[in-house]
């Protein structure tokens, strides 16, 4: 959500028609995710939602230290601690929120723990290991990658670029393989 955009109202009306959860997969409140741009900008569109938002931190809302706009207005939604990782279950899957800004290898045991054993389990956070779009894939993200490869993920959304790519399955090093997990950047808002 942005104070000086107006599509944010398009998809926040959008939201009321339909039920569910909302993954947010960061940049929430631009520019800098603070709390005053959390309250003003993406609460007036999207504010009605907050008790259906899953959030996931990005680097904007880490342009604010610490993220504290972002952990202040979700509080506990945002995982427990200020920490930006956490999991839940949604109908059959297990879905885990993980934060690609802080604390990346922290959260290669939690994913572990979180999806081993699991059938059906989608990792998402913000910035992508792979993505063809503007800012290109993030490297510093690959332990969260590999984690979740490990543990048998079978999908991983990611936001960041401003686009949309869908992959096929990948395996640990990023090849085609039939039994990887599928990647999709849905850097459009939704």
């Amino acid at each position: 959500a942005s104070c000086d955009e107006s599509a944010d109202t398009g998809t926040g009306n959008l939201v009321r028609l339909l039920g569910g959860g909302i993954a947010g997969l960061g940049d929430l409140a631009y520019e800098d995710g603070t709390l005053a741009e959390f309250d003003e900008c993406f609460g007036p569109p999207w504010g009605h939602a907050k008790h259906r938002f899953y959030p996931a931190p990005g680097n904007h809302e880490y342009d604010t230290p610490g993220a504290a706009g972002y952990f202040d207005y979700f509080g506990r939604l945002a995982g427990r601690f200020r920490r930006g990782w956490y999991a839940y279950d949604y109908g059959s899957w297990r879905v885990l929120s993980l934060n690609s800004e802080e604390d990346i290898e922290d959260q290669v045991a939690f994913i572990h723990e979180q999806a081993a054993g699991r059938p059906c389990v989608l990792a998402n956070w913000h910035s992508p290991l792979r993505s063809s779009g503007s800012h290109g894939g993030e490297r510093a993200v690959e332990p969260l990658w590999r984690a979740a490869h490990r543990a048998g993920v079978d999908l991983v959304l990611n936001g960041h670029d401003h686009s949309y790519e869908r992959f096929g399955r990948l395996g640990y090093y990023g090849y085609p393989n039939p039994d990887g997990m599928r990647q999709i950047v849905v850097g459009t808002g939704g």
